[in-house]
């Protein structure tokens, strides 16, 4: 797990983020909580400690978790998730979890924690109303059956 805010980088353990994860624009008052590898059971305490104090240490207003590089995802995720939001709430900030894969939202949603945890929208939902756009814009349309009277 690490930390960014604007151009500054901080460690609570586990491998440095590269890539992706730390290559997306800074928004002020915004700090990138970015997980790497995956979160095992026994060190959940530790996650929630370092989050804390990182709330502690800087007053901006949300929080964004970066999911990008997650090796695996479980209940223990969502539990850290679901604490980490808490966490987030007794401090009077904002969190929301940036590139959450399909099985993570999916695991969300089974537990009923969906609207706990706010995701953003994923680029593949963006992509493919795109591509509904562009099939517009070509002049596709779909044509009715002259068979079906409901039409």
């Amino acid at each position: 797990m690490s930390f960014t805010r604007g151009s500054r980088l901080f460690y609570a353990g586990g491998k440095r983020v590269g890539g992706d994860a730390l290559q997306q624009p800074r928004e002020p008052g915004v700090i990138l909580f970015a997980v790497d590898g995956r979160i095992d059971r026994q060190d959940v305490r530790v996650w929630c400690e370092r989050f804390r104090v990182l709330l502690e240490s800087y007053l901006d207003d949300e929080v964004i978790c970066d999911m990008g590089k997650l090796a695996r995802v479980d209940l223990t995720t969502v539990e850290v998730l679901v604490r980490l939001q808490l966490t987030a709430r007794r401090y009077r900030r904002r969190m929301r979890v940036r590139h959450a894969s399909a099985e993570l939202a999916d695991l969300l949603a089974l537990v009923g924690l969906s609207e706990v945890v706010p995701l953003e929208p994923s680029l593949a939902l963006q992509a493919q109303g795109q591509a509904e756009e562009w099939e517009k814009i070509r002049g596709v349309e779909e044509e009715a059956d002259p068979g079906n009277s409901a039409v």
